[in-house]
């Protein structure tokens, strides 16, 4: 139990500047990381009291901790999802192209 709580708050935090640049320009990655940091920030300030409230509620830092790693499991499963619909729909959409099943789509299309 304790390899999730050291590990997947370390994957979430990766991901999270991952995902800011896979989705945004060249131009547009410094506006996209000030926001991002916005919104972190949001979120911390919004969700920060409601941890220290279940903490009181509770009277346990084991619960604490383990709310706060159901947290980071929304948000891994939430990605592992999107990557699902993904690879469905690059199938669906890739049909007939005899590289479509082994993965060898990496920036081609079917007029090359």
């Amino acid at each position: 139990m304790a390899v999730d709580h050291r590990i997947l708050p370390g994957v979430a935090l990766a991901n999270f500047t991952l995902c800011v640049s896979e989705y945004s320009s060249l131009e547009k990655l410094p506006a996209a990381f000030g926001w991002h940091m916005v919104g972190k920030g949001v979120f911390v300030i919004l969700f920060g009291p409601l941890i220290g409230a279940i903490r009181d509620w509770t009277d346990s830092y084991a619960i604490c901790i383990h709310s706060q790693s159901f947290c980071i499991f929304l948000c891994v499963t939430a990605w592992s999802i999107e990557l699902l619909l993904k690879r469905c729909r690059t199938k669906k959409n890739h049909r007939g192209y005899p590289f479509a099943q082994s993965g060898c789509l990496a920036g081609r299309t079917q007029d090359e």
